[in-house]
This record gives C-alpha cells, sequence and structure tokens, in this order.
C-alpha cells in the first residue's frame, strides 16, 4: 500500500483496517480527534467505509491528490507547446495561465460585436469560425482541429470588435488563454514568443495562399486543396460548412466529389 503521507502513530488507528484503493483522502467524521489523523492519499474513483473497534464510519473520500494533478498539467503544457522543453517551475506557470473549457456542439464560443480577450487551443473536437454578410449569408473562414489555435485575431490583437463567429460543431475540450496572460508568458518563458511567432507566421502564408486560390483557382483544385489542409475533416463537418469555405453552393460540391470518384 503506497502513502504519499502517513498517519500519524496512534493506538486509537493502530486497528483501523485501510483498504488497498489509492489516492483517497482519509478524513475525520468528529468521532477521532483531529490531531490523531494526518492526511493519507489513495487512488480510488469512489468512497469506502473503514471501522475499527473505537471508532466508526470513518469516511475514505475521493480526491485527486496535487502529483496526479501536476502530472496532468504537465501533460497539457507538453502536449500544446510540443517540442519545447521547459523547466518544472515554467510548466506551472504556463499550465497555471491556461483554463480548460469544455463545450456542447452547436455552442457559440464568439459572437461578432463582442471584444475578443482569448485565444484557443483545440484539444479535442471541431470548430469554424464565420462571418454573416448584411445579406446574411454565412462565408466559413477557418476550421480549427485538434492541435490547431483559433480566435477572431483581428480583434485579438486589436482593439476592434470581433467581426467572426465561433461556433463549436462537434463537442470540444480547449484551453483558453487570455492576451494579457500570453504577454507574462512571453516574458517569463520568453521561447514561447517564438513559437507564437512562428504559429503566426505559417497562419498568414496559408491565409495568402487562400486568397490567391480563391482568386485564380477553379472550384475542383479548391476543393482539392481543402482536402490536403483538413484530410480527416469531411466526415466531422455538414456540406454547406465546406461549400461556405470554398464559396460554392452544395449542389456545387456534390458536383465535384462525382467528378473526383469518377475512375
Amino acid at each position: 500500500m503506497y502513502l504519499a503521507t502517513a498517519l500519524r502513530s496512534h493506538s486509537l488507528i493502530s486497528q483501523l483496517e485501510i483498504p488497498s484503493e489509492k489516492n483517497t483522502i482519509l478524513t475525520n467524521n468528529s468521532r477521532i480527534p483531529n490531531h490523531i489523523i494526518h492526511e493519507v492519499y489513495y487512488k480510488t474513483s469512489r468512497k469506502v467505509w473503514a471501522f475499527n473497534k473505537n471508532y466508526r464510519n470513518v469516511t475514505f473520500h475521493t480526491q485527486t491528490p496535487v502529483e496526479t494533478s501536476m502530472n496532468t498539467e504537465n501533460a497539457i503544457v507538453t502536449a500544446i507547446f510540443n517540442g519545447i522543453s521547459f523547466s518544472s517551475e515554467e510548466e506551472s506557470l504556463i499550465a497555471s495561465k491556461l483554463e480548460k473549457i469544455s463545450l456542447k456542439k452547436g455552442h457559440l464560443l464568439l459572437k461578432a460585436g463582442k471584444t475578443v480577450h482569448h485565444q484557443y487551443y483545440v484539444a479535442t473536437g471541431c470548430l469554424r469560425t464565420y462571418f454573416i454578410d448584411n445579406s446574411g449569408k454565412e462565408h466559413t473562414v477557418q476550421f480549427a482541429i485538434k492541435d490547431w489555435w483559433i480566435s477572431d485575431y483581428t480583434a485579438f490583437f486589436s482593439t476592434e470588435k470581433a467581426i467572426l463567429n465561433i461556433e463549436s460543431i462537434q463537442e470540444a475540450t480547449l484551453y483558453e488563454i487570455s492576451k494579457e496572460n500570453m504577454d507574462i508568458l512571453f516574458r517569463e518563458v520568453p521561447v514561447l514568443e517564438s513559437f507564437f511567432r512562428k504559429k503566426m507566421e505559417r497562419a498568414f502564408a496559408n491565409f495568402q495562399k487562400r486568397i490567391l486560390a480563391n482568386l485564380a483557382q477553379p472550384a475542383k483544385e479548391r476543393y482539392v486543396s481543402f482536402l490536403k489542409m483538413y484530410p480527416t475533416i469531411e466526415q466531422r463537418v455538414k456540406n454547406y460548412h465546406i461549400a461556405s469555405y470554398l464559396g460554392i453552393t452544395t449542389e456545387s460540391l456534390s458536383r465535384i466529389r462525382k467528378v473526383l470518384t469518377q475512375p
């Protein structure tokens, strides 16, 4: 039986039957004096009970130990900033600036006209940014899947209001970070400034390529380019989302797919 901390030695609890489960805090139910029991960590996902001949109803409450929580935070930081080595202090600082968010399908994360304070890392799920023109037509600007970042960056990096909407088109888990906290991390962990700069450079280059493609390429070639950029996304989004991204109708999209599947 592994103990992260130990029971204080005392005859009153020497016969307490401690179960073998881990990561549970042993707490006093007021029948045993506080000075007798110290925290004991086990690993379990349920409540268990223990008894001894002098005291009853000592409850073992499930609680995630500090070590496990820290390991989870470190894993998140490693996944988001893959390829960068951090000290333990840097990992803790970065983790403290990230906020986990869980979204249901159809949730509107950002609405046009709102102030934008955060950008978001996609851990699971799929989101899209879209613009609504004066006629009410939607234009999909970006999809974001696992390991992508998403926001209305025009508003995020300025004092302007959002012009884009961000919708979760699948259940999603995100990690958000504010502009203020990003600036703190850039000062305290300078390698992150280079990380985000390179991300922005690649994103700018891809957006420029897309603008040129929309100006010069036929719809079929734009669709092929879309599949290269998002190779696993077709089964996860609706046809009208893809058509909106490509700037074509759903009927045109169906015709293009039919042509591409012909031998």
